[in-house]
């Protein structure tokens, strides 16, 4: 009987072991997409601030992209190549002491067969009151063709901006302006956040052309911007302004792009019924994603930045499905999911967009002290099932600070990515 007992003893410890054993065993890194390119260029520069669409700039058919970089000597706002990577331009002396915000190719605004750009400067670099301003460069030369200002200091004048097309018929593209942290004349002035407004200018003449407020104090509209589509048939896109602190729980506002006018509004917490804190903030990003219903009508994708990610129906603002937070596993220590959205393409190939969301200050609990390495997702558009998975943890690199969707730039049928760390620019297949 004691050696029964022996046996089964060692039977169990025996087996204990090897279980422990297959627990620790080293495991081969999980595969990756692959990283195409990445800009040594950019690794001896202080900061990338920002990389956005610029359209197709050098004719070759594929989305060029528009960067804000410091230097050591100056701030400079680059053009690259979709296709080759390659700078096209860089304008040097006209940019100056970028404060936040993304450009925008805002088209060709003057008749010359360029797109103009807009570089947004909302905050001030040193400490001190600041409206903030818009540049308006010319896309032949870099010159300075106008500078637009918020009105009143703190205003945030640039923070996100917005291509409109012709909104008011005069055959030049249009354009907003956001200022989040706007507080009208007649404002609480212990107003914490600010009431917010977006400012709709002409193209041609560089004028106002309407300024929408806020509802309320404390807002924040305006908070992001994105272009939807026509949506009534009047042939002016609508377009949308989250307010991210509006009765705490945040919304999204349609405003007809011909007029103005609010055409709807989506709550946080009629998106998560029942979970106001998970709706708080909601509208932190937003993303055109083109009809992913079927309805004839374009969607969208809207963020509450930490809870999750709506996919929204552009028609009637319901709720199409709701992408939650990836959760916090042994590599996430803060996700910051929903920083950033963009269309990703049809990755899938179901005949569906996808969505990007970004995480640029997701950390890891592997790395000293929670180091921020970021993280870029994928979604499908139909089903919300994760398609990619892009992670780095180099450290504070930040990856998805900036999200740029380039298309098919080499022709083997797969879309890639432009993703921005502090100091690089990364394009991805998404494979």
């Amino acid at each position: 009987m004691k050696a029964l007992a022996v046996v089964a003893f060692l039977a169990l410890t025996m087996g204990g072991a090897v279980l422990l054993l297959w627990l620790v065993r080293p495991r081969p890194p999980e595969p990756l997409p692959t990283c195409l390119f990445t800009d040594g260029r950019v690794e001896n520069r202080s900061r990338v601030f920002s990389a956005s669409s610029a359209g197709d700039i050098d004719g070759d058919g594929v989305t060029d992209v528009l960067t804000l970089e410091s230097t050591e000597a100056r701030d400079e706002a680059r053009v690259y190549s979709g296709k080759t990577r390659l700078l096209l331009r860089t304008f040097q002396r006209e940019v100056a002491d970028f404060g936040g915000g993304s450009a925008l190719a805002c088209g060709d605004l003057d008749g010359d067969g360029q797109s103009e750009f807009l570089v947004p400067r909302p905050v001030p670099i040193v400490h001190g009151a600041w409206p903030g301003e818009v540049l308006v460069l010319s896309g032949a030369d870099g010159s300075v063709r106008e500078t637009l200002r918020g009105a009143t200091l703190g205003d945030g004048f640039g923070s996100s901006l917005a291509a409109l097309g012709d909104v008011d018929g005069d055959s030049v593209a249009d354009f907003a302006v956001a200022s989040p942290s706007s507080h009208p004349d007649d404002a609480n002035p212990n107003a914490e956040h600010g009431r917010g407004a977006v400012t709709a200018f002409s193209g041609r003449e560089l004028r106002l052309l309407t300024r929408i407020e806020g509802r309320h104090e404390d807002a924040r509209f305006g908070s992001a911007l994105a272009v939807l589509g026509d949506l009534d048939g009047d042939g002016a896109s609508e377009w949308l302004a989250s307010a991210t602190e509006e009765d705490g729980v945040g919304c999204v506002e349609f405003h007809s792009g011909r007029t103005g006018e609010l055409v709807r509004t989506v709550r946080g917490d009629v998106v998560d019924p029942g979970n106001s804190d998970a709706a708080s903030g909601f509208g932190s990003a937003l993303a055109a994603l083109g009809d992913i219903d079927g309805d004839g009508a374009p969607d969208f994708a809207a963020a509450s930045i930490e809870q999750w990610v709506a996919l929204l129906s552009g028609r009637d603002g319901s709720c199409l499905r709701l992408v939650p937070a990836h959760p916090q596993d042994d590599r996430g220590w803060y996700t910051s999911f929903g920083t950033a959205l963009a269309p990703a393409g049809d990755v899938d190939r179901d005949g569906v967009t996808d969505v990007v969301v970004a995480a640029a200050n997701w950390s890891y609990r592997m790395q000293p002290h929670g180091l921020v390495g970021g993280r870029v997702f994928v979604y499908s558009g139909r089903t919300g099932v994760l398609l990619v998975d892009l992670r780095d943890r180099d450290g504070l690199s930040n990856l998805g600070s900036s999200i740029v969707p380039l298309g098919d730039t080499d022709g083997d049928g797969v879309f890639e990515l432009l993703a921005t760390t502090q100091h690089e620019l990364r394009v991805y297949s998404l494979r």
